[in-house]
């Protein structure tokens, strides 16, 4: 032994010596002593079987194939009674020394055990035939060796023999005993679940919910019929579970959860699912579990019932209009209360409710009285409501009512109060009492009588007043009238019902009431009244109390509408004899309101008068092409003046389909509170005669235009042609002249003479061809022949070859003045085409119409976007009342006569300057000459 001792590590030694003093080192033991058994040691190995002597307690080996004792030590041997009480490699010896009735169990462990993995240790107790008898002990078992198919070879475990384990197994089985009567008393189902073996060790009841229990260990099974949106939660349940550790020093978790599981008969049931743990591994992990499954069905319904009466409870007490709130009775903390109570206490929520802060706001008796109703709620004495006064933070005096109830709140004494403001409605009878003399006053000013009665709380109404003409209009005084059964006693049997009706109405609730009705006066005479009634109530009741009405005789009314009756009986008449469509339409609802006999006709069906077809609304109603005219014109209706007469020509579709032409006149009848139109008066008057007589005359006077336009159009073309030949002849004369004159074979001329005649012929025929270009512009529509073609240009030589042009048109030696300002100098784009035209005809009037010693200036500005030209003359200028004619063709001012010239040269820089988009101006100079403003846009290159 000392050597296998020496052959130890210092930690098996010191294993070895705590093993009488710590349970847990038998654990550590067994492993060593495997450890001895295989070393390569022979010493070691020859020894190993000391190592148990040195237990305190009985170690055996146990063979399983072979079902018997291979080994035992002294402690065992002991305990068993000697040698002669076991046999080594006896076969049964190993069940011989258990009670019969415990073999069953004893072998189902040893089972599970060979399933085990290596190193977990079985704890079990079993009864043990000893010396004396049968014992009950605690036994501890690990698989030692495995054979090289896995299968179990060797069991090792010992048994714990001290006196304190004596006790502890048997108050473990009176615990076990005790827990089973609970187990089967309790309406639940209970069972033990082994988590290695996933089988149920013990079950008080063999079904749940038309479940096995087995089913319901089958995490899978359970995770299956659970609700869908419980199975997440039950998945995190059971990992949690498996994720526990049990220590020796701890109390078992536990885990609890609800969800809801189908039932075997299709009903889904809640289910409380409660699992501890009994037993765990070396390492803490669950072994056995004690689950318990409830149905919790009704508690749960009851439960939603209760959230649900709660969340209305407290919608209930946010809509209520009047303040509640509930205070401890003894300290009058405010404990619940509702938005209302914080707008009429008008304190700070959020600062929180307290007696003390409401104390601030009344007045030291109010205090008293409060402490004293306080006092009396807390005996158990019951407080009337009462009102009381308050000062809110910004000064404001309210009048508060208060109900004070005594209530248990949440199992304890509460005084809950209902409160409100009730200072509107003490306003407001402040001001119904001044208001009543006020209406007593006007009544008996504005109208015959007035009366107020007394509504009492059994209904029966009284009068209180009753002033006025009433004596005067009915001859009975107010007591001959009470005598008779009050006031409504006069009225007409046939309207009393009606009386009775509206009367009904005013004590019913506050509201206001008007009818019409007779009143059989003293005289026998009926009179007809107009009455107006309205009622009150108290506000804190509700129940009406006072009744104010006023009576009008509306005798000469009645006459005075019988006599509009009559008249307009007798309108009617007047207007359907008219040969004109009237309608008053009612253009919201679509109907008419009223129609002539005329218009009735042309409908010629009688139920169609109030159809939407002879409305002003319809299209088809109308001729295609005046739609969109109809429907300008009931917009100039809509938003135009009341009481003007709008007016419009439209062709209206007859009942054959035919249409015609009516000259419609309407005026705005009626609108609503919001401006809207609301009805109409139409006037349609039958035209269709007179437009086609003016269609006629229209014809008849176009067509004399046309003729007129022709003569005059003759008598130009007349003109044109007389003046085209008269200007024609001039320069094709000279031409002759020239011609002649240079063909004579025996004319002797000199070469200056020669060269002056063929400039001349050219000069002529430059101007011929000038007066056929000014023709064919003004016969042709240039403007859509022409198109602006802008190029960049110098303005300095193109105006100087413009101008050169010129002068030899005329024969003119005269210089004519070029002045451009520097912004003018640059390079431009323009339609050199036009402004050749333009330039070209102004520089030649300006040539023609002055004479042969007067200056012609030329200007060019940049003013902006714009171009801007002039061209002056000091010539004879312009008559004034020639200058609004003289771009019109062939027109010559009275001055102008006696000057060469077709007449078009303005007319064409006008089309020219039109065609550019720019502007032309003519003004007559204070010293003589004329001056023509010419503006074109400017184009930037």
């Amino acid at each position: 032994m000392t050597k296998v001792m020496t052959a130890l590590t210092p930690a098996q030694v010191e294993i070895l010596q705590r093993c009488s003093k710590d349970s847990q080192a038998y654990y550590e033991l067994l492993a060593l002593f495997e450890s001895a058994v295989t070393s390569p040691d022979p010493l070691l190995t020859s020894h190993a079987a000391l190592l148990p002597n040195v237990l305190p307690d009985p170690f055996f080996l146990y063979d399983v194939p072979r079902n018997h004792l291979v080994y035992f030590n002294r402690p065992f041997e002991t305990l068993m009674g000697g040698p002669a009480q076991i046999a080594l490699g006896d076969a049964t010896s190993i069940f011989s020394l258990i009670h019969p009735d415990d073999v069953p169990r004893v072998r189902f462990l040893l089972n599970d055990l060979q399933q085990a993995a290596d190193g977990t240790v079985f704890s079990y107790t079993a009864r043990i035939r000893v010396e004396k008898g049968f014992r009950e002990l605690l036994c501890r078992s690990m698989v030692i060796s495995r054979t090289a198919q896995g299968d179990v070879q060797l069991i090792a475990g010992y048994i714990e023999e001290r006196a304190d384990l004596h006790d502890m197994i048997r108050i473990s089985h009176e615990n076990q005993i005790r827990f089973l009567r609970l187990a089967e008393s309790l309406p639940d189902t209970v069972f033990i679940f082994d988590v290695r073996t996933r089988r149920v060790l013990y079950e008080n009841r063999p079904s749940f919910l038309g479940f096995t229990v087995e089913e319901l260990a089958n995490r899978e099974i359970m995770g299956q019929m659970a609700h869908a949106e419980d199975r997440p939660h039950l998945r995190d349940y059971w990992q949690a579970i498996y994720a526990a550790e049990l220590h020796p020093a701890d109390l078992p978790p536990s885990f609890e959860i609800e969800f809801q599981l189908l039932s075997k008969s299709g009903t889904w049931e809640w289910v409380h699912q409660r699992a501890s743990m009994i037993t765990a591994n070396p390492q803490g992990t669950p072994e056995q579990l004690l689950i318990t499954l409830s149905v919790i069905t009704e508690r749960k319904q009851t439960e939603q019932a209760l959230i649900a009466s709660e969340l209305q409870y407290r919608e209930l007490l946010n809509i209520i209009p009047l303040g509640i709130s509930i205070a401890d009775a003894q300290t009058l903390e405010l404990l619940i209360w509702n938005p209302a109570f914080d707008t009429l206490l008008a304190q700070n929520p959020s600062a929180g409710y307290s007696y003390e802060e409401w104390q601030k706001t009344v007045t030291p008796e109010q205090q008293a009285i409060a402490a004293a109703r306080v006092a009396a709620l807390r005996s158990g004495e019951p407080v009337p409501p009462y009102e009381y006064e308050m000062t809110y933070p910004n000064g404001e005096v309210h009048h508060i009512y208060t109900q004070p109830i005594s209530i248990q709140f949440e199992r304890r004494p509460a005084i809950m109060t209902i409160t409100q403001d009730v200072t509107p409605q003490k306003n407001m009878e402040a001001a119904l009492r001044e208001s009543e003399q006020r209406y007593r006053i006007l009544s008996e000013i504005t109208v015959d009588y007035a009366f107020q009665l007394k509504v009492h709380p059994d209904g029966r109404p009284e009068t209180v007043w009753l002033a006025g003409r009433f004596e005067e209009i009915t001859g009975f005084t107010l007591d001959e009238s009470a005598a008779r059964g009050g006031w409504m006693a006069l009225a007409h049997p046939d309207d009393l019902p009606r009386l009775q009706d509206q009367m009904r109405r005013l004590m019913a609730a506050p509201t206001i009431v008007s009818i019409e009705y007779r009143v059989v006066s003293k005289d026998g005479s009926i009179r007809p009244i107009w009455g107006n009634a309205i009622s009150t109530a108290d506000p804190t009741t509700g129940r009406v109390t006072q009744i104010f009405g006023i009576g009008q005789d509306i005798t000469e009314r009645t006459q005075m509408q019988n006599a509009l009756v009559e008249r307009e009986r007798f309108i009617h008449k007047i207007t359907d004899t008219m040969p004109v469509m009237i309608m008053v339409q009612d253009i919201q609802n679509g109907q008419n309101v009223w129609v002539n006999q005329y218009a009735s006709d042309y409908v010629d069906q009688p139920n169609e008068l109030n159809s939407p077809r002879l409305m002003h609304l319809d299209p088809s109603n109308f001729h295609p092409d005046d739609v969109t005219r109809v429907s300008e014109f009931l917009e100039t209706l809509r938003d135009g003046e009341d009481g003007r007469v709008y007016e419009m020509e439209v062709r209206l579709r007859r009942y054959d389909g035919v249409y015609r032409w009516f000259n419609n006149r309407a005026v705005v009848f009626e609108r609503d509170a919001t401006g809207a139109v609301k009805s109409l008066i139409n006037v349609l008057l039958d035209i269709n005669d007179q437009k086609e007589a003016q269609q006629t005359l229209l014809e008849k006077q176009r067509l004399e235009v046309e003729y007129r336009k022709e003569h005059e159009l003759n008598q130009l073309k007349n003109k044109m042609m007389q003046r085209i030949s008269h200007e024609f002849r001039t320069p094709l004369a000279i031409i002759m002249s020239s011609s002649y004159v240079l063909q004579r074979p025996d004319t002797n001329i000199s070469e200056e003479r020669r060269r002056r005649h063929f400039n001349t012929i050219q000069a002529q025929i430059t101007r011929v061809v000038t007066m056929l270009e000014d023709i064919q512009f003004i016969i042709y529509d240039e403007s859509h022949l022409h198109q602006l073609t802008l190029i960049p240009t110098y303005l300095q030589p193109f105006l100087e070859q413009v101008i050169e042009k010129a002068q030899v048109v005329h024969s003119d030696p005269r210089e004519v003045q070029l002045h451009l300002s520097p912004t003018a100098q640059r390079l431009v784009r323009v339609d050199e085409h036009l402004l050749k035209m333009i330039m070209n005809n102004l520089i030649s009037n300006a040539l023609k119409f002055s004479g042969d010693h007067t200056p012609v200036m030329v200007e060019g500005f940049v003013d902006g976007d714009w171009l801007e030209l002039r061209v002056r003359d000091a010539g004879i200028g312009v008559p004034k009342e020639d200058i609004p004619h003289i771009f019109e063709p062939f027109y010559r001012a009275n001055n102008f006569d006696e000057k060469p010239g077709l007449g078009l040269g303005l007319t064409i820089v006008k089309n020219a300057i039109e065609l550019y988009g720019g502007s032309i101006a003519v003004e007559n100079l204070a010293d003589g000459g004329t001056l023509f403003t010419v503006r074109l846009p400017q184009y930037r290159p």
